[in-house]
């Protein structure tokens, strides 16, 4: 009997270091191809359809985060109403499945438009060379102008998403998350004539030791970053997103590194780094081959962020347009794998260059502030330190919830047995159960009828030990 008990401990120890391995291990497999992308969405995100044209748009508001699909080639369209006071900015992120094959070609669209079908602004991003299954995110704008014509007016405003890709793409769809963000007018106005230059030369980096920082599966669990150098492990064919506070008047510089190899070879466009503003919007992408030798992307040196920068000639100094949390999105190819099983160390470099310049908006900017604090921004304050202990507390509290639930289902399921043992032992011979009416507690009875708990057998260690077979 002991050796039976011993062996039914066994297993339930088994069966608890067995749930223990899959919980705590959710990223050592390699990712099978159409496996959903870690990508995290808003918790707030609501699910929504868009419809084929403008006739059966689906209704959104500014503010709100949606969640929804769309098929290759296909559009998706929305509609929204905007003042005639605020810019807008319609962001879409497109997710594509890990594994996907895709080509550089592929990627997203976004148009905003009045209600006559005028193109306010419109923007789209690329998967880029290597076509790596990462997510990546577009915006359109309406910039509200002095002496403007056309997008000014107050009224019903159309998204346009729009997915472009090659025959020899993956089918599947893609996931995104669609919001739409509102930003207020300047307090004092702002000048319409943009700086034409900025220095070009690259400032010096952070030097030094490297504080470890997770990054976040994208825009809503960015990990922040200040002014310093981070080292983070990206595992092959995986994003991390970082974010970055940089305010009026100051200028962003960053640059990502991978470390050497002891295994050889090469993998084209192996690191990446894009960078996106507070409305999601791109600025600028960087990309380098890799050979198993040290090797690093960075950004081309940026204007200083000014309200005036909306009216500049280039795509990126136009996204230099408003203060808040910059991201940076660092990928690696997934042919990294080649260099070796695991993760693959990254350096990152950060510099935020300038005093802060004193400009108010005339209402609270929301994202479009240093100050501003998202779902992912406690998090993303938090030391490495904290984020394991974090997770070893979420690994324990599901461990605890599994193992506690097969415990619990095990004792009911031996309480069951026992007791229909025991009701098989008394049935007919000793006693009967009297039926349960009107809510009446049940009452194990003797031969006599009495309940008298004298008259009641006593349970013997094969009536109520473990059942058997255990």
């Amino acid at each position: 009997m002991l050796m039976m008990r011993r062996g039914r401990v066994h297993r339930a120890a088994a069966i608890a270091g067995a749930m223990c391995a899959v919980v705590a291990l959710p990223g050592q497999a390699r990712a099978a191809e159409g496996e959903p992308n870690p990508y995290r969405f808003a918790s707030s995100a609501q699910d929504i359809e868009g419809g084929a044209d403008t006739a059966d748009a689906t209704q959104i508001d500014a503010g709100a985060t949606y969640r929804t699909s769309i098929g290759k080639g296909k559009q998706l369209h929305f509609k929204v109403r905007l003042d005639a006071a605020s810019h807008a900015y319609a962001s879409a992120v497109a997710v594509p499945r890990l594994g996907a094959q895709l080509s550089f070609q592929d990627g997203i669209k976004v148009s905003l438009r009045d209600g006559q079908g005028e193109v306010c602004g419109e923007g789209d991003a690329r998967f880029g060379p290597g076509g790596i299954p990462k997510p990546v995110a577009a915006n359109a704008d309406r910039t509200v102008s002095a002496g403007g014509e056309s997008c000014q007016q107050a009224g019903t405003y159309y998204v346009v998403i729009e997915r472009s890709s090659k025959d020899s793409s993956s089918p599947g769809d893609w996931a995104v998350e669609l919001r739409l963000f509102e930003e207020p007018q300047l307090k004092s106005g702002g000048n319409s004539v943009p700086v034409e230059s900025w220095p070009t030369t690259m400032p010096e980096l952070p030097t030094g030791a490297a504080q470890q920082r997770a990054g976040g599966t994208g825009f809503n669990d960015a990990r922040a970053l200040t002014q310093g150098v981070w080292r983070d492990e990206i595992e092959p064919g995986r994003t991390r997103f970082y974010r970055v506070p940089v305010d009026w008047g100051q200028r962003l510089f960053a640059k990502a590194e991978l470390g050497s190899s002891q295994n050889r070879g090469m993998v084209g466009n192996a690191l990446s780094m894009s960078l996106y503003n507070p409305a999601r919007g791109f600025v600028l992408h960087d990309t380098a081959r890799y050979l198993g030798e040290p090797v690093g992307v960075q950004l081309d040196p940026l204007p200083a962020v000014a309200y005036e920068n909306r009216w500049g000639k280039n795509v990126d100094q136009r996204a230099m347009r408003f203060p808040g949390w910059y991201v940076l999105a660092v990928s690696l190819h997934p042919k990294t794998d080649s260099y070796g099983p695991g993760a693959l160390p990254v350096t990152l470099r950060v510099k935020v260059d300038g005093p802060a310049k004193d400009r108010e908006y005339a209402r609270p900017a929301g994202v479009f502030s240093v100050a501003e604090q998202d779902e992912g921004a406690a998090a993303a304050g938090q030391t490495d330190g904290e984020a394991r202990h974090s997770d070893v507390l979420r690994v324990v509290g599901v461990v605890a919830i599994g193992v506690g639930s097969v415990l619990v289902f095990g004792l009911g399921l031996w309480t069951v047995v026992a007791r229909r043992r025991d009701s098989r032992g008394r049935g007919g011979r000793r006693g009967r159960r009297v039926a349960v009416q009107g809510g009446a507690v049940p009452q194990v009875t003797g031969a006599s009828g009495s309940s008298d708990p004298a008259d009641t057998p006593t349970p013997t260690p094969t009536q109520y030990g473990p059942p058997q077979g255990w």
